[in-house]
């Protein structure tokens, strides 16, 4: 008698053939930023007194952030009032000479009626009242350039208290206390902040996938930090043509060769209200073409 050791049991091994589907994936890789990401700028010059957050801390819409030297615009502020406040003494001084001029100028036409006045004297008092409503309005014009240098050292005098455009939170700070800042042509940044609850992953689509892609299509996503967990959403936008040829406009060498590989930017959204996801995280981004149906082995 023949004993059969260690031979595999071939019916545990037979496996039924069911209908399933095959999903089509174009691959690519991404980045991630915050749909909201604001660099928060000086636009007054002066020394950087005071810092009122720190890197991380979340902030409030107009909360205060940072507070520049108001010394300098104080002082703008105070030239500026001092102008306009001489340039309604001086409308004011011409109201009263003009009325002065009108009333010699009535007198010098009731003489002429009359034919008691000299002619030269009638077109001297013409003279001078219309050279004197010339100098009204000359003063009225500098009033209303008073008026705005007014407004604008107070508008710079407020700009010297940094306050928080969005909701979010610090995610650096650039200039520190004590930092002179001159804006005198771009407005330095201090800090950038950023609403980390909504991410946005941009990626590049190869050529030979564009067509594979829309909006719409399903996508997910996992991060090279952390490759075991999924992230799922839906193509938001694609752009139509590829970045090169956006620059084309603006290439003044005339070199136009094109380039060896061709890719399109694609960008769509995720809740990240856990705040896992960073900036600036590398994705591995799977774009789900819609499934056919076929063969499948279970």
């Amino acid at each position: 008698m023949f004993i059969r050791d260690n031979v595999p049991d071939i019916q545990s091994h037979l496996m039924t053939i069911e209908r399933g589907n095959i999903e089509n994936t174009v691959i690519t890789t991404g980045t991630l930023q915050p749909v909201k990401k604001i660099s928060v700028g000086a636009q007054v010059n002066g020394q950087l007194k005071k810092l009122y957050v720190k890197q991380g801390e979340k902030v409030k819409k107009d909360q205060l952030l940072a507070e520049i030297d108001p010394v300098i615009q104080q002082n703008e502020l105070r030239k500026a009032q001092a102008e306009l406040n001489s340039s309604q003494a001086q409308i004011r001084s011409s109201h009263v000479l003009l009325k002065q001029y009108e009333l010699a100028l009535t007198r010098q036409k009731r003489m002429a009626r009359e034919n008691s006045g000299v002619t030269g004297d009638l077109e001297n008092a013409q003279a001078q009242y219309d050279t004197q409503r010339e100098q009204l309005s000359m003063y009225e014009a500098q009033l209303v350039q008073s008026e705005i240098s007014v407004e604008t050292a107070k508008a710079n005098l407020g700009y010297t208290r940094i306050l928080a455009p969005i909701d979010g939170e610090v995610l650096g700070i650039i200039t520190q206390e004590g930092q002179t800042i001159v804006s005198s042509q771009t407005a330095p940044t201090l800090m950038v902040l950023a609403d980390m609850s909504i991410m946005r992953v941009q990626t590049r689509i190869s050529e030979t996938d564009i067509l594979k892609t829309h909006t719409g299509q399903p996508v997910w996503f996992h991060v090279v930090a952390d490759p075991k967990r999924r992230y799922e959403s839906v193509m938001g936008i694609l752009q139509d043509a590829p970045e090169e040829a956006l620059h084309e406009a603006s290439d003044n060498t005339g070199n136009k060769q094109q380039a060896t590989a061709i890719y399109y930017n694609g960008e769509f959204n995720i809740n990240n209200e856990q705040r896992r996801l960073k900036t600036s995280m590398t994705a591995d981004v799977f774009i789900t073409e819609s499934p056919r149906g076929s063969w499948r082995l279970n």
